[in-house]
C-alpha cells in the first residue's frame, strides 16, 4: 500500500512538473498570456498523467504476476505510451501524428 501511494504521489508530482514547465522546457514562445499556458498546463499535466497511469498498468496488471510474464507484441503500447508521457513527449507526438494525418 505505501509503495502504491508514493507511485502514485511521485506521478501527481512529475505531472504537475511538465504541466507548470513544459512551456519553458520545450520552449514554446506563444504560451506567455493566460489562455494558452493554461492550455499547455492541461495538455501536457494530462499526457504526463496518462504515461503514469500506463506504466502503472504495465506493472501492477502485466508485470507483476512475474512467474507467468512472457514479453508479448501488445505489451509495446503501454511501454510506449508510458515513455512518451512520463518524459513529456506525449502531447508533442501526438500533435505530430494528427499533423501528418491532415
Amino acid at each position: 500500500m505505501l509503495c502504491k501511494m508514493l507511485f502514485w504521489m511521485i506521478a501527481g508530482l512529475f505531472s504537475t512538473f511538465y504541466g507548470r514547465y513544459a512551456v519553458v522546457l520545450f520552449g514554446v514562445p506563444s504560451a506567455t498570456w493566460w489562455p494558452t499556458g493554461a492550455w499547455h498546463f492541461f495538455v501536457n499535466f494530462v499526457g504526463s498523467l496518462v504515461g503514469w497511469i500506463a506504466l502503472y498498468y504495465f506493472i501492477a496488471w502485466r508485470l507483476m504476476p512475474l512467474h507467468n510474464y512472457s514479453f508479448r507484441a501488445e505489451d509495446t503500447i503501454p511501454i510506449l505510451v508510458a515513455l512518451l508521457g512520463i518524459t513529456g513527449f506525449l502531447p508533442y507526438t501526438l500533435g505530430r501524428l494528427q499533423a501528418s494525418v491532415n
